[in-house]
This record gives structure tokens, C-alpha cells and sequence, in this order.
């Protein structure tokens, strides 16, 4: 290439990497890249789409075209209506509450006496019993209205917050809030009184659950009114609940997806499925959070690479195969909760593509008619390029809580390893394993590591669990159960049987991800992680296949195992503990046969 063509190619990809920032800014751009995100939400949404409901999903009470009906009194004097919805919900044992509706600016008791006490009733009681976020609607001048003092007087001004709903340029919502500030989203500001850590900048999951149903208000209402508390706490009872209108022709706003399940085409949704899919977003903890733009910045850049490609015939599909690797990479991070900006890279990627082959077109007609004269030639560029993306977990840690903790290990295979070769052995080792999780899987058991023939296994962790001892106790039944099915086979093989000890302690511990950035384990650490190890030891000793803690052995287990107390033992590196040796009827050891009656 000659020095005046260089300059020219070197000028030419500065210019794209300004046209691709330009032209983001256009209108109509926007409009597309807004249109690209939404179809990745909704990919996700039928990808991911669950069978059942989310753990936190909130149960919406819909002000629906029956309640209107049902309710004599207009609108504005739903005092009485409300206060009875709200004590209904406090009596129900819900969760938590969200009105998206706005309470009254001021008193109207001198057109229906009583009306105001019945609402402050009921709302003191929601006060009460659970956190409370109420809606601020906006007025003519955008600020919001004012709201009955002695409203605010009894649910608190922290209750009140502007039920802003932040749109894009198209007019849809796909942000939490519009600002860092939590006071500006009923949803975020909600989860702050639930005790869950919320940032302003969260984007919502769209994607989330399944579309919403409703619960008629007038239903609820009627509940209420006839005293079948049953009733309610049948429908409410641990639940977020979000109260607003569900009509047809009010408070619609745009979404990324279709959230009302009785109108499944419908994208234009009730404002309040928009704030429950907010909630759902961030109770879940899978809001999505952008990248920082230096993300989106670097990925252009190397989209923006593609301008620098020799042309050959096959640049075009490479090239295609490069862009659809960055859409790719956009819907890996939005489906793990992050949300890059690939919108600049893929506008980089193909300005680059559709410049450079037009440039190099243009070169190669030049030199082609320059040539023609003598003869004819051109010359065969090649391609290669490719996007690698990576990222990483943030280190969590999760409150001390109670974990049972076992470890297990197979006796004498060390030596057993001695006579027999290395791909017997982890052919051997593979199908031990392959025996003992799904027991210890089915009792909701975390594989901590493998240690070789041993295994340390966790219980209420990464989830909090009601009786990770009974937990363990059930595993260790089901993995003596699998192994002595195993043996039975390795019998028929002419192998020996493996010899296997199980030691088992609970108590208060933190799980959390140990480690560096670049390499880390989830794991548990607790004084009882210790005393399990050492507690599996005396399995050895004792001849024996479980020994657990006393504590351990005080809890309900399956099977009504025999119990032969050890007493306190001495364990290394540990002050003395309790132990028990258990032994399920089906599987009498000759220790407990002769200690066991």
C-alpha cells in the first residue's frame, strides 16, 4: 500500500469511529437500538419462562371495570372502600404494600361524615403491620399533589413517594428510576423498607416471571366486608401486594414486554404491572445493572477493528459472524444481570464493514482501471477477527446462619490405589460418586469440594434451610443406602467393597465466596466444618460408618437409627466434643450388633 493510501485508511477510521458516536444520536437510531434491546427481553422472556411463580412475585389487587360497578360511590370517595381494603391486608398477614393510587388531597367529611376515619383506619393498620410505600400522582405542573395531612400524619412522609415511571425516548420503560436517588421509585424505595440493598441505576428484568393475573379489587373487598380472613391469607399471606388500576383506558404505559396475562399481545400495559415488575426485579436480586461505559467504549473498538481487515471474498460472512458474536455477548450479560451498551459496538462493526468495502471497492476499481491497460489483477486480502468478552461475580457474603456440614471419605483407598492402576482407580472413584450425590442432591445438599475419595458436602447454603441436620441425616441414610448397592455390583465384578465414614456437626456459620478475582470458591466457614472432618475420622477408629455431634444425633432422622454414645472424644486440634455413632437397622455394623440391643 502506498504511503498516500495508508494516510488515507488511517484517516478514514478515525472519521468512523466519529460517524458511529453521530449517529447514535440520531432519532431513528435510537428508536432501533431501544427495539433491539426489548426483542433480546423478550427472547429471554420465552427462554427463561418459569412454571411457577417467582418467590417474591407481588400479587397485584386490580381496580378493574367489575369494581367500578360493584362500588356506588364515585372515585373520589372510595374512603370507606379503601380503608377496608387496607385493613383486609393488614389481617392478611401480607408482606409488604404498594398503592399506586393516590389517596385523597383532602378531607371529605363534610360531604359523607365518618368517610376520612374509616380511611385513616385502615391505613394505620398497614402502617403497623408492614413496610408502606403510597403513590405521589403528579399534577398539571408536574409537581406532585398534596395528599390529606392527616394521611401523611398516620402512614409517614417516608410513605410517600412520586409514582414517576422513568420512559426512554420511545415512550417504554426498561429503568427502576430516574435518578440514584431510591425516593424517586415506589418500587426501589419498597425494597429499601424490606431491608434489601437497592442501587438508583438498576435497570428492570423484563424478562422476570411469568405475565401477572390480578385479584379484582371488589373481590378482595368482599372478603374482607363478609369476614373470611381465610380467605385472604390464602391469597396474601407472605406476599408483596400492589394495589392500581388495571383499566383499559387509564395509566397505560409502555414496557418492554407484554406483562398483563389477560391481554398477551398488549405492550402498552396498567402502570401498576409495570411497578410490580419492578418490585419482582429488584426483591429477586435480578435487576440489571449496566456495565460501565468504558465497556461499551472497548467493545466498539474492537468491532471498529473490522475497518482494518484486508478484503477477501469471504469478508462478508466473517464479519457477519463477528457482529452476531457481540449480539451474542449482549444477551449473555442481560440474562446474568448485566446490561452492556453493545448498541455502539454493533453500529462500529458494521460502519467499519460497510466503509471499509466500500473504500477498498472503490480502491480496487481505480486499480483496476489503472491496471486494465497492461493486464488485469487484484489482490486477495485475508480476515480474522474475533471478540472475547469475560467477567466475574462480585465476592458476596451471606448473615451467619445455621449449616450442617458433612464430610466423607472411603477407607483404605490409599492403599487400594497402590495395586491398582490410576485410570481403574478414578474409574472406581467416578462411579462411588456417581452413587452418593443424588442422595445427597435430593436431601438439598451443596458439594462443597472433592478431596480425592472425600467429599465435604453443605446444608442451608447458598439457600437458608429450616433443618440442614435432618438434611444431613437424610443424605447420610441415602449414601449408605447407594453404597451398599454399589458394593453389591463391584461384588458381581469380582471387585471388594468400599468401606465408607461419614462424620456430620451443625451450627452457625457464613457462606460467601473465598478467593481472588481471577479464581474463587463459594464455600461455608464455621467451627462446625472443622468438627465434621474430624468426627468423620472416627469412623475409623470406632468401626463405624456415620458419627455425627450430638446435636446432630438429637434431631429426627429417617429410619430410627440406633445411637451408640462415644461420649466426649478428643479431636485434633479441637477441644473436646460429643460424639454419637449412628446405624440404620438395615445396615448393622458389627460394633453396634454387639453394643445395640
Amino acid at each position: 500500500m502506498k504511503a498516500l493510501e495508508r494516510h488515507a485508511v488511517a484517516v478514514g477510521y478515525v472519521v468512523l469511529l466519529a460517524m458511529a458516536w453521530v449517529v447514535g444520536q440520531w432519532p431513528a437510531v435510537k428508536q432501533l437500538e431501544l427495539a433491539w434491546i426489548d426483542a433480546l427481553a423478550r427472547g429471554l422472556a420465552q427462554a427463561t419462562q418459569p412454571t411457577l411463580p417467582l418467590e417474591d412475585d407481588p400479587v397485584i389487587i386490580g381496580i378493574d371495570e367489575a369494581t367500578l360497578g360493584a362500588l356506588v360511590e364515585p372515585v373520589a370517595l372510595w374512603h370507606r372502600a379503601l380503608g377496608d381494603l387496607m385493613l383486609g391486608i393488614s389481617q392478611s398477614g401480607a408482606r409488604a404494600l404498594m398503592l399506586d393510587l393516590a389517596l385523597p388531597e383532602r378531607s371529605f367529611d363534610a360531604v359523607q361524615p365518618g368517610i376520612d376515619a374509616a380511611l385513616l383506619t385502615g391505613l394505620r393498620a398497614v402502617a403497623r403491620q408492614m413496610p408502606l410505600t403510597v403513590a405521589l400522582m403528579a399534577g398539571p405542573d408536574g409537581e406532585p399533589r398534596p395528599v390529606m395531612p392527616s394521611a401523611v400524619a398516620v402512614a409517614g412522609p417516608a410513605a410517600f413517594t412520586p409514582a414517576l415511571l422513568p420512559l426512554d425516548d420511545d415512550g417504554r420503560v426498561r429503568r427502576v428510576a430516574v435518578a440514584a436517588d431510591v425516593q424517586t421509585s415506589m418500587s426501589l424505595n419498597l425494597a429499601r423498607q424490606l431491608g434489601r440493598t437497592v442501587r438508583g441505576d438498576e435497570r428492570l428484568a423484563p424478562w422476570l416471571g411469568r405475565p401477572f393475573n390480578y385479584l379484582p379489587m371488589h373481590q378482595v373487598l368482599a372478603a374482607q366486608r363478609a369476614g373470611d380472613h381465610s380467605v385472604l391469607r390464602r391469597w396474601l399471606a407472605g406476599r408483596v401486594v400492589v394495589v392500581g388500576s388495571v383499566l383499559a383506558y387509564s395509566d397505560r404505559v409502555g414496557s418492554a414486554r407484554a406483562l398483563a396475562a389477560w391481554e398477551p399481545d398488549q405492550r402498552d400495559v396498567p402502570g401498576v404491572l409495570v411497578h410490580a415488575q419492578a418490585l419482582r426485579s429488584v426483591l429477586s436480586g435480578q435487576a440489571v445493572r449496566p456495565l460501565p461505559l468504558g465497556w461499551s467504549w472497548a467493545l466498539a473498538l474492537l468491532a471498529s477493528l473490522l475497518w482494518w481487515l484486508p478484503p477477501m471474498r469471504l469478508r462478508l460472512p466473517l464479519c457477519c459472524a463477528g457482529l452476531a458474536l457481540v449480539a451474542l455477548l449482549s444477551l449473555v450479560c442481560l440474562a446474568s444481570g448485566s446490561y452492556l451498551g453493545s448498541a455502539l459496538a454493533l453500529r462500529a462493526g458494521l460502519l467499519a464493514m460497510s466503509t471499509r468495502t466500500s473504500f477498498d471497492l472503490w480502491r480496487a476499481l481505480r486499480e483496476r482501471a489503472r491496471l486494465h491497460a497492461a493486464f488485469a489483477g487484484y489482490v486477495s486480502p485475508q480476515i480474522l477477527s474475533r471478540l472475547v468478552a469475560e467477567g466475574f461475580d462480585p465476592r458476596t457474603a451471606q448473615p451467619p446462619r445455621e449449616m450442617a456440614f458433612l464430610f466423607a471419605d472411603l477407607r483404605g483407598f490409599t492403599s487400594r490405589g497402590e495395586v491398582e492402576s490410576a485410570t481403574t482407580t478414578v474409574a472406581l472413584l467416578n462411579r462411588y460418586y456417581d452413587a452418593i450425590i443424588p442422595p445427597i442432591h435430593k436431601a438439598g445438599g451443596m458439594v462443597d469440594n472433592f478431596r480425592g475419595d472425600g467429599i465435604m458436602v453443605v446444608f442451608g447454603a447458598p439457600q437458608d434451610m429450616a433443618e440442614p441436620g435432618r438434611a444431613a441425616l437424610q443424605a447420610a441414610h441415602g449414601m449408605v443406602l447407594a453404597l451398599r448397592k454399589l458394593n453389591a455390583q463391584l461384588a458381581g465384578e469380582g471387585h471388594g467393597a468400599l468401606e465408607m465414614g461419614i462424620g456430620i456437626a451443625c451450627g452457625q456459620a457464613v457462606a460467601a465466596e473465598i478467593g481472588s478475582r481471577e479464581r474463587h470458591d463459594y464455600t461455608a466457614i464455621g467451627d462446625d466444618v472443622n468438627v465434621a472432618a474430624r468426627l468423620q475420622d472416627l469412623c475409623r477408629v470406632h468401626r463405624v460408618a456415620v458419627v455425627v455431634s450430638e446435636r446432630v444425633a438429637a434431631m429426627s432422622t429417617p429410619g430410627e437409627p440406633a445411637r451408640l454414645s462415644l461420649g466426649d472424644v478428643s479431636l485434633r486440634g479441637h477441644s473436646p466434643v460429643r460424639a454419637v455413632a449412628l446405624d440404620w437397622p438395615e445396615l448393622r455394623t458389627n460394633l453396634l450388633q454387639e453394643n445395640v440391643s
